[in-house]
């Protein structure tokens, strides 16, 4: 967490302070104090795109960002750095803001990220910044591999990777996994955005305090929080990227800038066109003819087209990498990008209203929870928006008036042309200027003599802020929070068996098969992949779902050398040539010799649903061992069947739902407690497994006493390991389950709620060791419960 959370962020404002140092220098201009971090962060991302466009200069990324950032702070001068007038209130609203974004994490006291089985681009992102800053757009280094499989689907188009490298690079500075620094990277993200909305505030404002309140709500707009709580990375730089395009831009143009003065405007465009491909001109563009048309009625006519001759190939030089992986980008693209139909990871189209920032829903693909209440507040935004825009044009104060109508220009033209699922895009990119300008719209009231005035801006703006506020908590609620100690678990697998591939996941988990088992050349079986892992039917497992290893032939499974087992009381044990190497909380790794000794010519796969295994009737064990070659022999797996708790008799709180097809599967609706009886066959320890997802929190308790507790646990996979109890035979224990209501005070204790169940009890006592024998003595495996039973061919000497 501090490395996360406290590290990275200081580390980001150091380098971020060198490199806005540097284009102070090289410009031969001051800019403004406050847009000095995120103009550096915009040279940080150009810096690191020029290296990795190519597979030679790749390793030079953070070598030369260093350089810059050790250059800045030395020709700048940084000792000698004053803060300047408003600093703290600057540094106030950015504080505020990160906190914003981090609360979701911090509060829930581990190092994760956000939007975990919600959306699995994530896994993708994470998957493009290994590679980018290890072999930057290079196809020739991708594994035969989902993780390869993926880079190729995107790198192959010339997918903008811009957004990503300051995380990539943030990893090399911390040495921390980027998937604890995702969300942490978005935050400060957001941050930089609001120095950003501040400065702009406040040059339309006089008091630098209510300034900072602009930046302070605008920058939390709901739409741009909404995607940042599900891995919108892209979105969160586009709304930076486009404030400090728009800042620089009129402040180049109000100064009057010439030559090399034009650098930091060039920088954040060119910043702006690396993370958004050359479609990204589209957002940045109105802004910066909006700065030539101020330029023009402030400056004589010959300044601006100046201007424009030294900004254009400046630009052009410093977003080459972007522009010529323009086209490819592009053309196969287009049908995502504009299709009517597309819907991406949205339910149904977002409504136009939502780009004004205020929405308050557990969720910003659905409705509101008050749309009379949320009617009302738009209306207000608007009209306060409205108003700021024509007093600052009025007065000749053009920072905030360009901002906002050229990124609704810009918001405009994309959603004109653009899918539904683009459309949600503009509407959180464009959401914080919405926001600023009615929260500015407030100040022009509260900064004007009278206390009846200050008292109706200030009621305005804490209304707006309200609004705002409430929209965020609905979503801080909702949030889908990663399991931390299980991916961790994958990320201490992918280190310790690095090498030791290719390895397979027949469970969905995109976060171990894209990212942390990337280095075990991992696939999994519903996800993209080089090789066809076909089922035993012929068909193959549907993305997003999970297969038991039996549903494979064990020829299809010896083709990887390790196999990757999520934990679970129903899954089967990998071919007799697998040993157990390593065993987690939530994973087993399995293994075979990296040669294979000994062959599986047939098998008799047991168990279904629930159930593990069975007990095989006698005449197809028989049939089985004819098939054993000379020298061969059979090979069987004892398993002990677990104990599914029964709620069928249980007293169910009112709304609350129990699935007929299993008695112990539960949908609460609420909170409420249920009670449950089970049985078990013997005096051992028992481990507690609860399928399904909750979001809040849980407690089991057997025969009166706390055995097991849990909250917000959200799974690919059908069970999690929440305990264990030791029980007596022959007993009928008393199983009673709490589930707890959601709260504010746990970030993903509410919104949607999938159900839980079965409880299972599994015996921990131990696996019994796989049974060989002759095919002669088949029939002592008659009347046992077993997992499977093989026919193995005999085995092959190895030097």
């Amino acid at each position: 967490m501090a490395a996360c959370w406290l590290l990275f962020p200081l580390l980001m404002c150091l380098v971020c302070l060198g490199c806005g140092l540097l284009l102070d220098v090289v410009s031969g201009t001051r800019m403004p104090r406050p847009l000095l971090l995120p103009a550096g962060l915009a040279l940080v991302v150009v810096l690191a795109q020029l290296a990795v466009s190519n597979s030679v200069t790749v390793s030079l990324a953070l070598p030369l960002v260093l350089v810059a950032t050790v250059a800045g702070l030395v020709l700048g001068r940084a000792w000698r750095l004053r803060p300047g007038a408003g600093f703290g209130w600057a540094a106030a609203a950015s504080v505020g803001v990160f906190a914003v974004y981090a609360a979701p994490i911090v509060l829930s006291g581990q190092a994760t990220f956000a939007g975990y089985i919600k959306l699995d681009d994530t896994a993708t992102w994470l998957a493009l910044t290994d590679h980018a800053l290890a072999h930057g757009s290079s196809l020739s280094h991708l594994p035969a591999s989902t993780y390869g499989a993926t880079l190729h689907s995107y790198l192959s188009t010339g997918y903008p990777l811009g957004s990503f490298l300051p995380l990539g690079l943030g990893h090399k500075l911390t040495g921390q996994d980027i998937a604890w620094l995702f969300q942490p990277y978005m935050a400060f993200m957001a941050a930089m955005l609001a120095l950003t909305l501040y400065w702009l505030a406040s040059r339309a404002l006089g008091s630098r305090a209510f300034a900072a309140l602009c930046a302070f709500a605008a920058a939390q707009a709901a739409t741009l929080y909404g995607y940042s709580l599900w891995g919108g990375v892209k979105e969160v730089a586009a709304a930076w990227l486009v404030a400090i395009t728009a800042a620089l831009a009129i402040d180049a143009a109000l100064e009057a800038r010439m030559g090399r003065a034009l650098l930091p405007v060039a920088v954040a465009f060119a910043a702006g066109l690396s993370a958004l491909s050359i479609g990204g001109a589209v957002w940045l563009s109105p802004a910066l003819f909006g700065a030539l048309v101020v330029a023009v009625h402030m400056q004589r006519r010959e300044v601006p087209v100046r201007q424009a001759l030294v900004f254009v190939p400046a630009a052009a030089v410093l977003a080459a990498p972007a522009i010529a992986a323009a086209r490819t980008f592009l053309h196969p693209a287009a049908g995502t990008l504009t299709s009517d139909t597309e819907l991406g990871n949205l339910r149904q189209p977002l409504k136009v209203s939502q780009v004004l920032g205020i929405w308050p829903a557990p969720d910003f693909r659905g409705p509101t929870v008050h749309p009379s209440v949320t009617t009302i507040l738009l209306a207000v935004l608007c009209v306060l928006a409205a108003a700021a825009v024509y007093v600052a044009i009025s007065r000749e104060s053009w920072e905030l008036p360009l901002f906002v109508l050229a990124t609704g220009l810009a918001c405009v033209l994309v959603v004109t042309v653009g899918s539904p699922w683009v459309d949600g895009k503009a509407y959180a990119t464009a959401s914080p200027a919405f926001v600023l300008a009615a929260m500015v719209g407030a100040g022009f009231l509260f900064v004007r003599r009278g206390w009846a005035w200050r008292g109706l801006g200030g009621a305005l703006a804490l209304v707006l802020l309200g609004g705002v506020l409430w929209s965020n908590a609905l979503a801080y609620r909702n949030v889908d929070l990663a399991p931390r100690k299980q991916l961790g678990e994958l990320e201490q697998i992918g280190k310790r068996f690095a090498g030791q591939g290719p390895a397979l996941m027949n469970d969905y988990e995109p976060y171990g098969a894209r990212h942390f088992l990337r280095s075990l050349d991992a696939e999994s079986a519903s996800e993209l992949r080089v090789h066809v892992i076909p089922m035993r039917d012929g068909t193959q497992v549907p993305k997003g779902s999970s297969a038991d290893l039996d549903r494979f032939a064990p020829s299809t499974l010896m083709g990887y050398r390790t196999i990757v087992l999520h934990r679970a009381p129903s899954e089967s044990r990998p071919p007799a040539p697998y040993s157990l190497v390593w065993r987690g909380r939530y994973w087993d790794v399995w293994q075979r010799p990296a040669t294979p000794q000994r062959a599986v010519v047939a098998d008799l796969p047991l168990g279904s649903g629930l159930e593990p295994g069975d007990v095989p009737g006698c005449a197809s064990v028989q049939k089985l061992a004819r098939e054993v070659p000379a020298g061969g022999e059979l090979a069987a797996a004892p398993r002990v069947a677990p104990v599914e708790v029964q709620f069928t008799d249980a007293h169910v709180p009112p709304g609350w739902f129990i699935d007929p097809a299993h008695a112990g599967a539960l949908e609460p609706v609420g909170a409420g407690a249920v009670n449950g009886r089970a049985i078990v066959p013997r005096d051992t320890t028992y481990g507690i497994w609860l399928g399904g997802t909750f979001k809040s929190g849980l407690r089991v308790f057997v025969d009166g006493k706390p055995v097991a507790s849990a909250r917000g646990v959200l799974e690919w996979e059908p069970f999690v390991r929440v305990g264990q109890v030791r029980l007596s035979a022959g007993t009928v224990h008393q199983v009673r389950i709490v589930y707890d209501a959601p709260s504010l005070l746990h970030a993903g204790s509410g919104g949607f709620e999938s159900g839980f169940g079965p409880l299972v009890l599994s015996d921990e006592s131990g696996r019994e060791p796989v049974t060989f024998l002759p095919p002669a003595r088949a029939r002592s495996l008659c009347g046992r419960y077993l997992d499977w039973v093989e026919a193995l061919g005999p085995k092959v000497r190895t030097r």
